[in-house]
């Protein structure tokens, strides 16, 4: 439409002084900010005059009726539903849901299917449920999108226990997911070698090991290693420590044996990059 003439044909008397009228309402502005730009007039037509494009949208009174007929599609999963229902497996599994205590009332059926709440119950058999995520993940409509958008998809018609889990191992396990999309975090960088130190007990490194058994009120040890020497000190530190406590440590057993280090490597622990 940008760059060219033309006609806007409405029913609605009101929109015909469109351009002349005083802006006044936020949908007004609205609208008067997106038709900036465009060269288009405006014409009044009534509504009886405008029989073919108002032709679904109000009543017909000539008979015979222009719309005579309406199909729809029925998927055949909604057929597989009614016969898995009228078998003795599907009895069952409706005389359970009926007797459900933790989510009385929710369940009810309704043209043979079993309803959670306006939502078609699938029971745990015959692919029914793969079936669906195929639907509503692969299917071109669906464009194979993310979990929320599958998810936001299912929960209009559909409903059973453990679904995002389900569609999270789909979408993990899809083909053309996995080849074709990208992950949306920043590369990891390549591991770069230590620079070799010259003096002992310059650069230094430390790390924690946890979870093991307390003896004598410790169950943590304190690594510190020289990079050059690879002479290592072993420090046994009880289940709560704070860095205040971890410099002393480190000023009594390393510091005032080997000096102090130029550098210190770390796996960046809450503890060592405080402002302590």
């Amino acid at each position: 439409m940008l760059g060219q003439h033309f006609k806007i044909i409405t029913d609605k008397k009101k929109l015909n002084t469109l351009e002349s009228q005083t802006i006044q309402t936020p949908k007004q502005q609205r609208w008067t900010s997106k038709l900036q730009g465009y060269d288009f007039q405006i014409l009044y037509r009534p509504g009886k005059q405008n029989v073919v494009v108002d032709a679904l949208s109000r009543q017909d009174t000539d008979p015979p009726s222009m719309l005579l007929a309406l199909s729809s599609l029925i998927p055949l999963l909604f057929e597989e539903l009614h016969q898995f229902y009228s078998t003795i497996e599907g009895t069952k599994l409706v005389d359970a849901c009926a007797k459900d205590t933790q989510r009385p009332n929710l369940f009810s059926v309704r043209h043979g299917l079993l309803f959670f709440r306006h939502q078609v119950f699938q029971p745990d058999t015959n692919n029914f449920r793969n079936r669906i995520l195929q639907e509503l993940h692969e299917s071109p409509t669906a464009g194979h999108s993310g979990i929320k958008p599958t998810l936001a998809r299912i929960v209009v018609a559909f409903y059973w226990l453990g679904w995002t889990r389900d569609i999270k191992n789909y979408i993990q396990q899809c083909t053309t997911c996995q080849l074709n999309k990208y992950l949306p975090t920043k590369t990891h960088g390549l591991l770069q070698p230590l620079p070799l130190p010259n003096q002992v007990w310059e650069d230094l490194s430390m790390d924690f090991i946890t979870h093991l058994l307390a003896l004598v009120g410790h169950s943590v040890i304190w690594v510190i290693c020289d990079h050059l020497t690879k002479y290592t000190h072993f420090m046994a530190l009880p289940k709560q420590f704070n860095a205040q406590q971890l410099a002393k440590r480190f000023s009594v057993e390393i510091c005032r044996i080997h000096g102090l280090p130029k550098s210190i490597v770390s796996d960046r622990d809450p503890l060592f990059v405080s402002t302590f």
